[in-house]
């Protein structure tokens, strides 16, 4: 995942841009909570294999900054369990360390952009930061 961001292929920009869009509208209409937006649409853009019950059930108890504590932010969280299914998804023993690296990028590029990976912090309150 080293240097993600920088890609500036035009194609993973435009998919950035839609998934940020697709789990955007599903936080703001409240369709589904912070952490539940992000995995259920990462989920579907890359081809995740979860239903989207599935995607809700594994990701709920992350949502409104990990369980209503106002601790980390429910789309870092979301992020880190969407990549985490979607790189684990095969032989998983043999990712564990790549996925832990993974989640160590996303937090740090996270935090980079966002100054912050609290909840209260970011939204001012302990809830309703968007993805």
């Amino acid at each position: 995942m080293s240097g993600w961001r920088n890609n500036h292929d035009p194609q993973a920009e435009a998919l950035i841009a839609q998934i940020r869009k697709s789990a955007r509208n599903l936080y703001q209409t409240r369709q589904l909570l912070c952490t539940e937006a992000v995995v259920v649409t990462l989920n579907k853009a890359l081809n995740g294999g979860l239903s989207d019950a599935q995607a809700v059930a594994v990701s709920a108890p992350f949502s409104i900054a990990l369980g209503e504590s106002g601790c980390i932010c429910g789309a870092l969280s979301g992020a880190v369990l969407a990549c985490s299914l979607l790189v684990g998804n095969e032989q998983l023993y043999h990712h564990r360390q790549r996925m832990r690296e993974n989640a160590r990028q996303l937090h740090d590029a996270f935090k980079a952009t966002n100054g912050a990976t609290c909840c209260r912090v970011l939204s001012g309150s302990g809830h309703g930061a968007s993805p």
